[in-house]
């Protein structure tokens, strides 16, 4: 069986025609790229909304048609139709059907919502030539509508896939059991491409983006170095940390497999950008790879002498956040002190509570009194 590249491009890369033609360039470059998964298009410009983001706020009108909603729909059109031009009446129709089908709510909200990928999916196939593939064909999921679980079902489906020449496919989303459209979290496309690849079989994941993965920000760093080699475990960690190239749960389809994932800049093309591999030897003189920051955290701390000599003092303080249901990341501790770093999100409300019930714990454990009985 001849090698397979699966290719993902996101809806930025794709917001404009020269986008578009680029991105098809990119896949007539070599025979192994065989599939391409396409985002919804994306912001133009800062402050340019994407295209996800209008069909979101054309479903609060919940098939209502008014001055709005016909706005919102011919903006949405117009759109296409700058980038395929010629395109925005078929769009508009296609878009409409969505618009007034009848279905319960979330499952209204999850097909209107996803129509972009749909629409981009068809206009690119429409002005490439390439063979158009269904995502509602192959991939099934389960459990949240607006949050899908894939089921293994997907894989044998998608094994079964043969693209004889090129082909294109939506991203972001999947169909349940009983025929209904749902979608993947933010981001579903990557985690689309990723689904694809393990599933044909593909040796390797391009996934096109904004740009390769950069050791900093740009937005703290000037001209900061791209990073050309990362495991999977430090794009995961720094996706996590605030790095925005490429979705964390999108490599969980990529688990147990050998898929390598390069992460490329399509206006950076052909730049080879970041390979993504299961393991690789450090460089000593270099021990940083990357830099990641992301806001929006805080940190209870308490300090008391030798408190962390007291066994189980550690586990109950932890045990604070978890009785109200608060993720903890991180619980840096030294002699004297201990802090619980979680986001101050699930936190709202909750401080004073906290910080009296933390307090509490180590004045018991200080006075030799724990859960209101004294140590013998």
């Amino acid at each position: 069986m001849a090698e397979i590249w699966v290719g993902k491009f996101g809806g930025r890369s794709l917001s404009s025609i020269v986008g578009v033609k680029k991105a098809q360039q990119i896949m007539l470059d070599d025979e192994r790229r065989r599939l391409c998964v396409v985002s919804a298009p994306g912001a133009r410009f800062d402050g340019d909304p994407k295209v996800t983001l209008m069909s979101k706020q054309l479903a609060k009108h919940n098939r209502v048609r008014s001055e709005e909603s016909d706005y919102i729909m011919d903006d949405i059109a117009q759109r296409y139709d700058d980038i395929y031009p010629g395109s925005k009446e078929q769009v508009h129709a296609r878009l409409l059907e969505d618009f007034i089908i009848e279905l319960p709510e979330v499952w209204y909200y999850t097909r209107l919502v996803s129509a972009g990928e749909r629409l981009q999916g068809f206009c690119f196939a429409e002005d490439s030539g390439f063979e158009l593939v269904d995502p509602l064909e192959y991939l099934v999921g389960v459990g949240n509508p607006r949050n899908a679980h894939i089921l293994p079902e997907t894989y044998e489906r998608l094994a079964t896939l043969d693209v004889k020449t090129r082909a294109v496919m939506a991203g972001f989303q999947c169909i349940s059991k009983d025929g209904k459209v749902m979608i993947l979290d933010d981001g579903g496309s990557d985690k689309t491409g990723s689904i694809v690849a393990r599933g044909v079989g593909a040796s390797v994941y391009e996934n096109f983006t904004d740009s390769a993965v950069l050791s900093a920000s740009p937005k703290f760093v000037s001209d900061p170095l791209v990073i050309h080699t990362m495991t999977r475990k430090e794009l995961r960690d720094l996706s996590y940390s605030g790095f925005n190239l490429f979705q964390q749960s999108a490599l969980q389809p990529l688990e147990g497999t050998d898929v390598v994932l390069h992460i490329r800049g399509t206006n950076q093309y052909p730049e080879e950008g970041t390979l993504v591999v299961l393991d690789r030897v450090s460089d000593r003189d270099y021990p940083v790879h990357g830099i990641a920051c992301r806001e929006g955290f805080c940190s209870f701390s308490v300090d008391a002498s030798g408190i962390n000599d007291e066994i189980g003092v550690l586990v109950d303080l932890l045990m604070v956040f978890k009785d109200r249901k608060i993720p903890v990341e991180i619980d840096p501790s030294g002699i004297d002190d201990i802090s619980v770093v979680v986001h101050q999100d699930y936190v709202n409300g909750n401080v004073d509570s906290i910080k009296r019930e933390m307090s509490d714990l180590v004045y018991a454990y200080q006075t030799g009194m724990i859960h209101g009985e004294e140590f013998i």
